[in-house]
């Protein structure tokens, strides 16, 4: 029956194939680890915060490899672009075990413990916004939920980046002493954001780029429009005679009009 679920998830998903299950085999050892390590009781001594570790790692991981994603795949390695997606809903698969056991062994899925804590210690706070801001990106991941979304399934994949600051503060403000791991993430999620922010710009200077030249092109336009009208106007009333007509249009009425008139109109 799971099996079958899955196999419907991956053809709704876009994720057929025998790559994909590789990488969904592989994004499940971390897992299959702990559970030997729980079976064993090779946890070490404290086998709760050895379980927070090792799933709040392997959320760190998989989201820098999905930021890595799209600049790897200009690099010349699309393999991580090819299965963005894959990696994406491991990341929320492995924080909700996170959440799961931070529920279980330290609040003891208490609410009123749960709003205790939140507003005590900082780093959960962030850590629970960061895994509601998952939850969307998670359960829009399929192909049907892109195609009914359009653009605004871009805009709002575009939360992952939050996602990013909001763990690498949740590990900051967790860590005591030893900052080691805070500003490794740190640093290769600055380089990721930046890399993206890059791209962003340079997309605009473009578009921006291309407007101004769009202008001048329409100035050049306009100025030549109103020049050619203008020499069409002057050649006309310098070559086409047009007394003829104005002897043609004049009235009986003008022969009882005083001379003054007439002279004016001459």
């Amino acid at each position: 029956m799971i099996a079958a679920k899955l196999k419907r998830y991956f053809s709704l998903s876009g994720l057929a194939g025998p790559a994909p299950k590789t990488v969904f085999i592989l994004a499940l050892m971390p897992l299959l680890l702990l559970v030997i390590q729980v079976a064993t009781n090779d946890l070490g001594p404290d086998p709760a915060e050895a379980l927070m570790h090792t799933t709040g790692e392997w959320v760190l991981r998989l989201l820098v490899l999905v930021l890595l994603a799209r600049p790897a795949s200009q690099w010349g390695w699309p393999i991580l672009f090819r299965h963005r997606r894959m990696l994406g809903l491991f990341v929320f698969f492995y924080a909700t075990l996170h959440l799961l056991v931070f529920a279980q062994v330290y609040i003891g899925w208490s609410g009123v413990i749960l709003v205790e804590e939140l507003a005590e210690r900082p780093y959960i706070l962030v850590g629970a916004a960061a895994w509601v801001l998952l939850a969307p990106l998670a359960i829009t991941s399929t192909n049907a939920m892109r195609r009914r979304l359009k653009q605004r399934w871009r805009q709002l994949h575009q939360l992952t980046y939050v996602v990013a600051v909001l763990g690498f503060l949740h590990i900051l403000w967790l860590a005591r002493s030893d900052l080691g791991t805070p500003l490794l993430y740190g640093g290769l999620f600055a380089a990721l954001l930046a890399w993206r922010l890059r791209v962003y710009f340079y997309v605009v200077e473009i578009a921006v780029g291309l407007r101004n030249l769009l202008r001048i092109f329409v100035g050049w336009g306009a100025a030549a429009m109103t020049y050619a009208v203008q020499w069409l106007g002057g050649f006309l009333l310098e070559e086409v005679d047009l007394s003829w007509k104005i002897g043609a249009l004049e009235s009986p009425f003008q022969a009882g009009q005083p001379k003054s008139f007439l002279a004016l109109r001459k």
